[in-house]
């Protein structure tokens, strides 16, 4: 899932008059990935959001669902952000509880480096030529 989050920033200070559109970020084959990844820079770079945050299972103990009969699954979710000028991660651990079809989570726990996000590398810069050896802002719309 990707949010994609408006509003006007005033700094320092929260966000004013804030707006959050979400995106479900699914695809069928590494086409259709690379496809979705281009809508996602073509939204960000179209409609200018504040922020951009990315929100994935990282570390899901994946099994056959239609042979699962254990009463609960636990995994971690990657939370993944990025403005014009930072980005940050963050993992969050979840327990699914089978029975009550409920999810309860722990603490978050922020990663000192960001990590890498094949949705999120270069939304707000897009890559300059060879021969300058560096990025640049994107262009405004």
């Amino acid at each position: 899932m990707a949010f994609f989050i408006y509003g006007e920033h005033k700094e320092p200070g929260p966000l004013q008059a804030g707006v959050t559109k979400a995106v479900d970020l699914a695809w069928r084959s590494e086409f259709y990935k690379e496809l979705l990844r281009r809508k996602v820079r073509e939204k960000a770079r179209a409609e200018g959001p504040s922020a951009v945050i990315v929100v994935t299972d990282a570390k899901a103990e994946h099994r056959d669902r239609r042979s699962d009969n254990s009463p609960q699954r636990k995994g971690k979710i990657l939370i993944s952000g990025a403005t014009p000028r930072m980005q940050g991660s963050a993992l969050l651990s979840y327990t699914f509880e089978h029975e009550s079809n409920s999810f309860s989570f722990g603490e978050m726990e922020w990663l000192g480096e960001p990590q890498r996000n094949f949705f999120l590398d270069g939304i707000f810069h897009e890559e300059s030529p060879p021969e300058t050896g560096g990025t640049r802002p994107a262009p405004a719309s």
